[in-house]
């Protein structure tokens, strides 16, 4: 039989990596003296054939090396026995032929790697027991070893939104190395008890759907910080065998030394990725704990000012009281760490908020600098551009978040924003679709749908997205949608009946004037819709601000000279220049 040169070679359980020299059994790493690992590789690599005692001798311990070579080569033959769970008398991998030499008895599969592993996806790491108390901190760990990885070069990590599309899935590494484009994949799986933490993690070559490297961590939860380095360090080993002195800086690199700060930011950002009304005000409160846990925590000051936003838009607060608390949040995250682009990210977006277009744009080109990767910011400033009516180069910064995050629900509703500013009502339908083929329930891209049918002139479907979509969504956003789109199909009743509804939510929610306005506008009532915008205006309105410039819904007032001071008294201007 012809010797064989792969990468790793697989026999039963085990697989042995030939140029790394690890030998794991179903994923775990078996400690081994260089040695065995020797043998073995020769043994593998001609299996069914005779290797001399002579060949090894030679290969191991060449003519001017000094060693006792019987008692040498038997120990180490005995030693792999012994991980191999072999014996001599009764050998099912090694087969002595005395005074001659080994041979390998087991038939392996030789696996080949096609060239360098230069892109992965971290996939969300399983929260053995199903607690949902502990799944925070399955969600975070995988998170932080995202942002880790991320920082190194030339190595594409998918970001979060697209990785996390395949929670509680099955994976077929063939599905994921086509939907994701990545050469490699990173699973685990975590268990607690109590102050016990065991991580379990495999990282798989999608190429050849051959495991690179599998370990078992047990470690304490105080050991958290270290535990995430270390899986880092571990996976970025493999992918970059010589890892630079800045890589591990990078990978080492901390945020807080709290751990109960950092617990208490995995809990925020668990809650604000869950979008609900509940679930912001739970983040909010996470976050406010970890500022105080940790007053120095710059990445904890930068989440609490997003969720301080979005309970702006959300109507958990006045847009008032929202961009205030933001903006001295983001300020802060960006004194304590000049370097963080999610500090920018905030900071940038509270400029809009605050109708400081060129400040914004400025802080932006900032934050993108520091982190080209980084989707929120590009989605953030696609807004941004949208706002300020520069609808192009608005759809261009959200397609390069879809470029990085491609599966990411959140960054559809983006993109739909922007085309929907953008007048491109037909790619809304396209872009709501593709979303709502992933996820049916995804009530933001049925706001988009019903809206953008609204304005192509569909309304039944436009009310039917809209209907489902208020079954979903809390707050008053959906219930002046279907209000405005009522009134466009001319159900004059049921339109002002949002009214009512929309009366009755704020005794739990903040309604912005904006939303009633878009329904006065709707049943030609402009009079009293531009009422409500100057209302809107007084009360540093988010949907005014960055609605008002290019939503089809207000064009029957565009043409009134009190629109055009509007625009003026929020910096954005019309057909008068400054």
């Amino acid at each position: 039989m012809n010797a064989v040169t792969p990468n790793v070679v697989r026999f039963g359980a085990f697989e042995l990596d030939l140029q790394a020299h690890l030998l794991r059994k179903n994923g775990l790493k078996i400690g081994l003296p260089e040695q065995s690992i020797l043998i073995l590789s020769m043994l593998v690599t001609r299996p069914g054939e005779v290797v001399e005692r002579e060949e090894i001798r030679k290969r191991l311990w060449p003519n001017d090396t000094f060693v006792a070579f019987d008692h040498s080569i038997n120990a180490a033959i005995n030693r792999l026995r012994g991980a191999l769970g072999d014996e001599a008398r009764m050998p099912r991998h090694i087969e002595t032929l005395p005074k001659r030499g080994y041979r390998f008895l087991v038939q392996v599969e030789c696996v080949r790697r096609t060239g360098p592993i230069d892109s992965v996806a971290i996939l969300p790491f399983e929260n053995v027991g199903g607690d949902p108390e502990k799944e925070y901190l399955s969600q975070g760990i995988t998170e932080a070893i995202i942002n880790n990885l991320s920082q190194l070069p030339r190595l594409r990590v998918v970001p979060r939104n697209s990785a996390f599309r395949y929670k509680g899935r099955d994976v077929d590494p063939a599905i994921i190395r086509h939907e994701l484009g990545v050469s490699a994949m990173v699973t685990g799986r975590l268990t607690q008890h109590g102050e016990k933490l065991v991580v379990c993690v495999e990282l798989v070559d999608l190429a050849s759907e051959s495991q690179l490297w599998g370990e078992r961590f047990n470690r304490s939860v105080s050991d958290i910080f270290a535990v995430q380095e270390e899986l880092a360090t571990r996976i970025s080993e493999e992918l970059r065998p010589k890892l630079t002195a800045e890589d591990r800086g990078l990978l080492a690199r901390r945020q807080t030394q709290s751990r109960e700060a950092y617990e208490f930011y995995l809990k925020g950002r668990y809650y604000w990725s869950r979008r609900t009304p509940d679930s912001l005000k739970r983040a909010t409160e996470y976050y406010e704990q970890a500022v105080r846990e940790d007053p120095l925590y710059a990445l904890a000051y930068a989440g609490l000012s997003e969720a301080y936003i979005l309970l702006g838009w959300w109507g958990l607060s006045t847009s008032c009281e929202a961009i205030e608390r933001a903006t001295a949040a983001a300020l802060k995250s960006v004194e304590l760490d000049p370097q963080l682009a999610e500090g920018h990210t905030s900071l940038a977006y509270v400029r809009c908020c605050a109708r400081d277009w060129a400040g914004a744009e400025d802080t932006f080109r900032r934050a993108l600098k520091l982190n080209p990767g980084y989707w929120l910011a590009h989605c953030w400033y696609g807004q941004c551009l949208a706002a300020m009516g520069r609808a192009e180069e608005a759809i261009t910064s959200v397609r390069r978040a879809r470029e990085i995050d491609p599966l990411a629900l959140i960054v559809h509703h983006f993109g739909a924003w922007a085309h929907f500013h953008a007048r491109r009502f037909d790619e809304v339908v396209e872009l709501c679709r593709k979303a709502l083929d992933m996820e049916p329930n995804y009530g933001v891209c049925l706001l988009w749908l019903g809206v953008a049918c609204t304005e192509k002139g569909t309304h039944k479907e436009a009310l039917t997205a809209l209907r489902r979509a208020m079954e979903m969504l809390q707050g008053p956003v959906s219930v002046a949608m279907l209000g405005h789109a009522c009134a466009r199909a001319g159900l004059r009743e049921e339109a002002e009946s949002c009214f009512e509804r929309l009366d009755r939510q704020g005794q739990v929610f903040c309604v912005d004037p904006y939303h009633i306005a878009t329904i006065e506008v709707g049943l030609k009532k402009c009079d009293e819709a531009f009422e409500y915008l100057e209302t809107a205006f007084a009360e540093r309105s988010l949907f005014l601000t960055f609605w008002a410039k290019a939503d089809p819904r207000l064009d029957p007032l565009r043409t009134d000279p009190r629109f055009n001071d509007l625009l003026h008294k929020l910096n954005l201007y019309g057909p008068r220049e400054r």
